[in-house]
């Protein structure tokens, strides 16, 4: 070919292009972002709304609606999801693959404004949107303590903890969560103003309009202009407590003092979050897509380690969740497993070849493949994560091929000689190789390469992690075919000479020429027994078939990255005292069963992940544990899971315990709604939809293979409703807001204006309340309290209104506009197709209610929205294979004789995922499209090199019988006996095999050994990746016996056929010819 001429005669354009290669390639791999798995993400805007005091109803009817009607016109939209809880609405809204959300976000922020009009009154300021996505999962989590005052701990954390962390490159928010804020407190004394005659609402007037900072545009001062403003801000506690808010009977005036007291305090955290047994602060910080993990977390804990420093033991953080460690851990096992594959497969290349400097020329050719692969990673985006060193890993075995190919058949002309003398110079060696074997290696490649085409063009969450290994795979592919083309044919000029063509004999060739004979002899006796091998075929089909039946079915493999979640929903009906109780029960009974648990943090009023309200009727416990090899009996994640259920179960009865597990599952678990099994049932009537809910939750509960189930709905809540009587606020002079307000005030309390101290330049929010608040709210406590009327009549609060108290749903959901209840299962296993398939008989028995139908939920939804696309570019890419091969052989017989090899790779994949437990997931399917381009390989080596052999040895004959120079025109069939013909095409067929068996053997055994590493890992996050070292050594274990024995017999029996054809059946020899001389 003419690129190994290029590199022979220019060696030193070679050596400056190697040189460029290692140093742009050092380059992109240190400026590469680096994450666990890239991509994983939807275009998605979040609209969240408060609306105090309202029902979950009251949200759905007032917000969600109006909303979900504007919205469904946005453009670009995909999907949409909504839940209304009490006091809260959120909407996520999901665009089409591609969208950047961030242009999306003005769109639904204009929509927003033009629905202002339409959103009822009481909402909390405007609706806000904000870009959602897996960008709002943090990547860093730590505590801070510092002493007792958790006020001024949660002030260190906002001024100076906060501002270092998000001016760091690539971060995107930092979340505080159970710190506590110093407010000023004024607390109205009702009694006391009953008796004076003072309102609730006078006094929360007269404390707003008494702090008051206007700007009052310009004026002239001595001549010149001056801004004016009016200033009548409180200037310290006193000015508050003196404020005059009345004047009694006898004309004494009334200070707020004597009816409230005034000071500062902290205020409860709405989330209380605990580490053994102390009141600690969480922060999260989360970055933007594209930010740097691995940075950003070093950067934090730089900060985090001067500010320990800085402030004497003063303050102590704690690191509880840290995305770096998994991610350098994770990619520390793939690398290692890739290490171990390249050692593996060098040694191969040395045992079959029995040749040092051969050995070390395909192991230089490794890295060079390695740097260019980086560099095109750097150039389309493609970050260092689990996906992308799995696809190069996978790779490291398979970019030898073109390189073993061009080496054996460049070594095979170096060595060759005739009466005693070397038959060709090195050049001519090196040039004659490359002719015959550089085709075949570019077709090889271009087949491997293209089976990932269609993977590029698949939508979706499956798409984005797939993309990464095919990209990968491809580059380093690409790479290969470069090196084994130009750089082998260099190196080898440098490294041959011409007077020492030593051929090399030793044990290994020696064993190997063995090898060789016993195969050349299997070959010949598969080619007598045809009927028997193309019966055992069959009969190896038909049990694929059985075995992919037998495969389990998932999305991802679930992981052990070292961490799970409890959690606990309490009854309603519970103190926050109590409710505080059983977590700490339920964290001792936790730290009880796993001895060895490095951090257990808790936290009241929120369960885990993301969460957009606060309840005191619900808490976590977020457990870290060491890794496997550090813990009790090597206990993986899942077994203590299971564990901690049935015990909390059990001791806990009155508590609904939910454990879910960490990283990475809970990643793919927000980001398909729910993790493990999941069922979504959907009807307009939201009593009948909740009934059935229950009804199924029980049923799946009672599965042997799910240990929890959750419903994202329930009617365990109260609404509380204090009904005002219209007829009587209007006899009372007083209007409905009034009377709404003076209500927020006592029962609720409400904001009130803000004191900055004059000293320190601190500002505090005022907080208007009532001594009432905070207590149980009945029929007596309304009895008790007063209200002022307009002409100063004294009232009491049960004469205008009545507390209504009923049973209310918790929580509504829409998906698309349609009311939904979901059901999660946490699963004792990865594949839910045997929970579904249990669950589908229950309901032919037991049907849902007329007017409930059903949808897939969780994980399911990922499977089914993957497993069209993934199969369509599997079947495009099996098509894509083929057509080039058709144009590499320029036939339609033999290419499809070669595919025949990709239906047989499928028994090998089901193989070796059972022997190691795993299914039939994202991953492993990645690897039978992998096959698809692989597994032809040697089918094309071998069928090339004998439509070689067999055309030469014809051509052979023909001159033999005939005595004249063949070409072209004169091997057609005829020109020879039938009996001749025959014995030609074994002899081929034979032939060619022996000679390529060394080939073929290579550059399997590389390709899998390459790849069986990664099969038997064993670290954090190998079980992602293991299944796709799984399917690809037992897919190409298959291939190669297929392509080994049964390709020659088919390729005899299309063959034969042809000569059949040609000489009447086959019975008759041909007659004789006349040749033109």
């Amino acid at each position: 070919m003419k690129s190994a001429r290029i590199a022979v005669r220019h060696p030193v354009y070679i050596t400056m292009i190697l040189i460029a290669l290692v140093l742009f390639g050092l380059l992109s791999l240190g400026s590469m972002n680096v994450e666990f798995v890239s991509g994983m993400n939807m275009p998605t805007v979040i609209v969240y709304t408060i609306y105090p005091g309202a029902s979950a109803e009251e949200v759905e009817r007032g917000v969600i609606d109006v909303m979900e009607e504007n919205f469904t016109t946005l453009p670009n939209f995909s999907s949409m999801t909504s839940n209304a809880y009490a006091n809260v609405g959120v909407i996520q809204i999901q665009f089409a693959d591609g969208v950047d959300a961030y242009d999306m976000l003005d769109e639904v922020r204009n929509r927003l404004d033009e629905l202002a009009d339409s959103m009822p009154a009481g909402i909390q300021g405007s609706p806000m949107a904000i870009v959602g996505g897996t960008e709002m999962l943090p990547i860093f989590s730590f505590t801070v303590e510092a002493g007792e005052d958790l006020a001024a701990t949660t002030s260190y954390v906002n001024d100076v903890l906060v501002p270092q962390i998000t001016r760091l490159d690539g971060v995107s928010t930092v979340s505080v969560s159970g710190g506590s804020q110093v407010e000023l407190v004024v607390t109205l004394d009702t009694q006391e103003l009953a008796d004076r005659g003072i309102s609730v609402l006078q006094v929360y007037q007269i404390l707003g309009y008494s702090n008051t900072n206007l700007p009052l545009d310009t004026t002239t001062y001595n001549g010149q202009s001056a801004s004016l403003r009016f200033d009548g801000e409180y200037e310290s506690l006193d000015d508050i407590r003196n404020l005059t808010i009345g004047a009694g009977e006898d004309g004494t005036l009334v200070h707020l003092s004597d009816v409230a007291t005034v000071e500062l305090v902290a205020s409860e955290p709405d989330t209380v979050i605990k580490n053994d047994g102390r009141q600690i602060i969480q922060v999260d910080i989360s970055k933007r897509s594209d930010g740097n993990t691995v940075a950003i977390a070093q950067s934090v804990k730089d900060i985090l380690a001067r500010e320990e420093a800085a402030m004497n033991g003063g303050v102590h953080f704690n690191v509880i969740a840290d995305d770096s460690r998994t991610i350098s851990a994770s990619l520390a096992a793939v690398i290692e497993s890739g290490i171990m594959g390249v050692i593996v497969a060098v040694l191969v290349i040395f045992l079959i070849l029995g040749n040092i400097q051969a050995t070390l020329t395909i192991a230089i050719s490794m890295p060079l493949s390695i740097f260019f692969t980086f560099i095109a990673m750097k150039v389309t985006g493609v970050t260092i994560s689990l996906m992308s060193i799995s696809g190069m890993v996978v790779a490291l075995g398979a970019i030898v091929d073109g390189s073993i190919v061009m080496l054996e058949q460049i070594y095979k002309h170096w060595q060759t000689r005739k009466d005693g003398k070397a038959l060709y110079t090195v050049n001519q060696a090196i040039f004659k190789g490359a002719d015959e074997v550089g085709v075949s290696i570019l077709g090889s490649v271009i087949t491997t390469v293209i089976v990932f085409v269609p993977i590029l063009f698949i939508q979706g969450l499956g798409g984005q992690i797939m993309r990464d290994v095919a990209l990968t795979f491809m580059f380093a592919l690409t790479a290969s075919c470069i090196v084994a083309l130009v750089i082998i044919p260099y190196l080898l000029k440098k490294l041959l000479k011409e007077d020492h063509r030593k051929i090399t004999d030793n044990v290994i060739t020696r064993t190997m020429d063995r090898i060789t004979a016993a195969y050349g002899r299997a070959v010949s006796w598969v080619l007598r027994n045809r009927k028997f091998v193309i019966l055992i075929s069959i009969v190896v089909l038909v049990v694929t078939v059985w075995a992919i039946v037998q495969l389990g079915i998932a999305f991802i493999p679930s992981t052990d990255n070292s961490e799970f979640y409890v959690n606990l929903y309490f009854p309603s009906s519970n103190s926050a005292e109590e409710n505080e109780a059983k977590l700490d029960q339920a964290e001792a009974i936790v730290r009880g069963l796993i001895p060895e648990v490095q951090t257990v943090v808790t936290t009241l009023g929120q369960t885990s992940g993301l969460s957009f309200t606060s309840t005191g009727s619900n808490g976590s416990i977020r457990v870290i544990l060491p890794p496997v090899a550090e813990r009790d009996e090597g206990r993986d994640v899942h077994t203590l899971m299971a564990i901690v259920k049935e015990e909390l179960d059990r001791q806990m009865v009155d508590t609904d315990v939910e454990v879910l597990n960490g990283g990475f599952d809970n990643l793919v678990s927000y980001v398909s709604g729910g993790g493990g099994y999941g069922i979504t049932l959907v009807s307009e009537d939201q009593e009948l939809l909740y009934s059935e809910a229950q009804r199924i939750a029980a049923h799946l509960e009672s599965d042997p293979e799910v240990y929890s189930v959750t419903m994202d709905s329930s009617y365990d809540s109260y609404s509380a409703v204090i009904k005002a009587s219209n007829d009587m606020l209007s006899s009372l002079g007083l209007t409905s807001y009034e009377a709404g307000t003076t209500t927020a005030i006592l029962f609720n309390g409400m904001d009130s204006g803000v004191y900055t101290d004059p000293a320190t330049g601190e500002r505090y929010d005022i907080k208007l309340r009532s001594d009432v608040m905070g207590q149980p709210i009945d029929a007596n406590t309304l009895a008790r309290l007063h209200v002022v009327s307009s002409t100063g009549a004294d009232v009491s609060y049960a004469s205008i209104a009545d507390l209504q108290v009923e049973n209310t749903v918790s929580q509504i959901n829409h998906t698309d506009r349609a009311n939904t209840i979901t059901l999660n299962a946490a699963i004792t296993t990865e594949d839910s197709s045997r929970i579904e398939r249990r669950l589908d008989e229950y309901l032919r028995q037991y049907p849902l209610a007329d007017g409930v139908t059903t949808q897939t939920g969780g994980v399911g939804t990922l499977i089914e929205d993957i497993m069209v696309p993934i199969v369509s570019a599997m079947l495009i890419g099996f098509f894509l294979v083929f057509m080039v091969m058709v144009f590499q052989f320029e036939r339609f017989d033999q290419p499809l004789v070669v595919m025949l090899t990709i239906p047989f790779c499928f028994i090998g994949v089901s193989l070796g995922l059972m022997a190691f437990g795993s299914t039939l997931n994202l991953l492993s399917m990645l690897g039978v499209i992998t096959l698809g381009g692989t597994a032809v390989n040697n089918g094309i080596i071998l069928f090339d090199y004998t439509n070689m052999t067999l055309k030469r040895k014809r051509m052979a004959a023909i001159e033999e019988k005939y005595a004249i120079k063949a070409d072209e025109d004169t091997v057609l069939y005829g020109r020879l006996d039938y009996a001749t013909e025959r014995r030609i095409l074994a002899e081929s067929i034979i032939e060619s095999a022996m000679n390529r068996l060394k080939s073929i053997l290579m550059t399997t055994l590389t390709t899998m050994m390459g790849v069986v590493p990664m099969s038997l890992a064993t670290g954090e996050g190998s079980e992602i990746y293991a299944s796709l070292g799984q399917a690809i050594a037992g897919g190409l274990f298959a291939t190669t016996v297929i392509s080994l024995f049964v390709l020659p017999v088919i390729y005899y029996t299309l063959e034969r056929r042809k000569i059949r054809r040609a000489y009447g059946k086959g019975r008759k020899d041909a007659k004789s010819m006349e040749v033109a001389r």
